[in-house]
């Protein structure tokens, strides 16, 4: 009896750190799953502010190439980069869009106040 008993404290000493490894890795890749899913989140709200941008630009290509009047579709640009740009202060430090990230990926003339600049 001593003799399993012996043999049975040895399984759970050996199988007790892998189970810890085990759980470990488990938790990990959970919270990096649903930190991916956080930033998904957040890129999904500043890509709708972004297709407001782009809609109207291209009804103003439309409206141009057809001769028609294009006034009433530039302030609806001018009212979706001020979207735009608020998107942008309150979710490009979290997507990374700040000068300096940009910067880093050499990217600093994608900014969203320089594009509404040109």
């Amino acid at each position: 009896m001593k003799l399993a008993y012996r043999s049975l404290l040895m399984i759970a000493v050996a199988t007790f750190p892998l189970i810890i490894a085990l759980l470990y890795f488990m938790v990990t890749g959970i919270n990096k799953d649903m930190a991916f899913a956080r930033q998904e989140l957040l890129g999904n709200a500043y890509q709708r502010a972004l297709e407001g941008v782009l809609e109207p630009v291209l009804k103003l290509s439309l409206a141009r190439a057809q001769g028609e009047d294009s006034a009433g579709i530039v302030g609806d640009i001018d009212g979706a980069f001020v979207s735009l740009i608020a998107a942008n202060g309150e979710l490009g430090e979290a997507l990374d869009f700040t000068p300096e990230g940009l910067a880093q990926r050499k990217r600093q003339h994608a900014s969203a106040a320089a594009v509404a600049g040109k």
